[in-house]
């Protein structure tokens, strides 16, 4: 029974996990700790849950990782773990070494004070989820993979020599690269592997560990609190011309969607649709396609940022507005899957977009007669879409702006400038999208990992 349950955990761990690291595993090693784990009758009762084991690695392949932060173990309390070390859920309390890590973050300026649903009066709480540091390639990684639930460090020695052998493989891979890997190092568990990463030629900066029993005994000088190494890595990715990671994750996020059709109306028209988003973990990103000459559905509806696909059989004609739709709905979906937490904006120029979504479909679905909206099969996508992104981010605004307005003077303001810009952007690689063959895949430019795992799902 016992090898039965190490094969089930075993396949549960390693689900969607990216083939260039599961080279990278030692298998026996893995099994040995899924192993011990089953022995110790912990298999049902391990935090993180086994589908989140391996979450710090989901993000992108081993390439996508210029940044490693390596924990402990995982917060032993069910709900909390979320498989990248010092990352909880936004809406649980913030253990006290979260809170100094935050605090370096404030000291140094690379936090603000982002305001809430009526933008006027009320701070949103602070979050301590931090996947959208993951979606800019900071690995996240635990020296201990799981716990047993209200136990500390209850897995510490079953973990130790597959992690120990995957970070010296990852430091390998790694080494002679076109930029070096930056090892946040924080603790006496993390800074043993200071000496493996200096030895592939990586960077390494270490401290003391933020929790405060470690903390609190070193002289002020030498406590977490005086930790650059946020910057550190910042100014070391400057320096190679790399963008500095957004550590602030409620950072604000704008996004712009388009539309582009040729032969709007006839038989052989062709669609093509682009959403860009800055800010954020994104930079700049760009999620650009061609709209297919069918209807399309979620592929999950109670996961909808999964991402959506073509119903079979049912063809409908490519039109500009349905590719306005799909550039709206690609800027929601970039926005979930880029772990987009603060403020979203989306700005379309597209009015029927801007006004189904926040007065047509709302008040059809209080009637019952939503099914009377033209492009039906979209516009319910994008609904549910609105509604995950309302559930995660700290408010959502949609925007409507005219189309190919003159480009603003210099005098104009940053937020003219920002629209203008921005929509301009979304009609050229809109625009752009439609291949000299058809081709209804996404494609994805200057995207962090995240957003490249896109295509996974059509």
């Amino acid at each position: 029974m016992s090898a039965e349950q190490t094969q089930t955990l075993y396949n549960q761990v390693l689900r969607k996990v990216d083939e260039e690291w599961i080279a990278l595993f030692d298998h026996e090693k893995l099994r040995a700790a899924i192993a011990g784990i089953v022995e110790a009758g912990d298999d049902e009762n391990i935090t993180p849950p086994a589908e989140l084991v391996f979450e710090a690695l989901r993000y992108g392949a081993p390439s996508d990782y210029d940044v490693v932060i390596i924990g402990q173990d995982p917060y032993p309390t069910p709900g909390e773990a979320q498989g990248l070390c010092f990352s909880i859920p936004g809406d649980v309390e913030m253990p006290q070494s979260l809170q100094r890590i935050f605090g370096c973050l404030d000291r140094a300026g690379l936090r603000k004070a982002h305001l809430a649903k009526d933008e006027e009066k009320d701070v949103i709480s602070d979050s301590g989820d931090l996947r959208s540091w993951a979606v800019q390639g900071v690995l996240m990684l635990n020296a201990a993979l799981t716990t047993r639930v209200k136990a500390r460090r209850a897995h510490a020695g079953l973990w130790k020599p597959f992690v120990d052998d995957l970070i010296k493989k990852f430091c390998a891979a790694r080494e002679g690269g076109e930029h070096p890997v930056h090892f946040m190092l924080w603790g006496g568990d993390a800074r043993k592997y200071a000496k493996v990463a200096r030895a592939h030629g990586h960077n390494v900066f270490e401290r003391t560990h933020p929790s405060p029993m470690a903390d609190n005994k070193l002289p002020p000088e030498g406590r977490f609190r005086e930790c650059t190494h946020f910057n550190d890595v910042n100014d070391a990715r400057v320096a190679v011309g790399r963008r500095p990671v957004k550590w602030d994750n409620l950072a604000p996020v704008v996004a712009f969607s388009d539309g582009s059709c040729s032969n709007n109306g006839k038989p052989d028209a062709r669609a093509s649709y682009a959403a860009v988003l800055i800010g954020g973990p994104f930079g700049k990103s760009i999620l650009r396609g061609e709209v297919a000459p069918m209807e399309y559905e979620l592929l999950h509806d109670a996961v909808p940022e999964q991402g959506l696909h073509t119903r079979g059989g049912t063809l409908v004609a490519p039109s500009n507005n349905r590719g306005e739709y799909l550039g709206f709905i690609y800027c929601m979906i970039g926005a979930i899957r880029g772990r987009a937490l603060g403020r979203v904006e989306i700005i379309s120029d597209s009015k029927i977009t801007v006004q189904t979504m926040l007065e047509w479909l709302p008040n059809r679905l209080k009637k019952g007669t939503e099914r009377g909206l033209k492009n039906f099969d979209l516009v319910m996508v994008a609904w549910e879409l609105l509604k995950r992104l309302r559930a995660q981010a700290a408010s959502v605004v949609i925007t409507h702006t005219n189309s190919h307005k003159p480009k603003p003077p210099p005098s104009a303001s940053d937020r003219e400038r920002l629209i203008w810009g921005g929509n301009d952007q979304a009609d050229k690689h809109a625009a752009e999208a439609l291949p000299s063959e058809p081709d209804y895949s996404v494609v994805v430019m200057d995207a962090p990992p995240v957003l490249q795992m896109l295509g996974d799902y059509d």
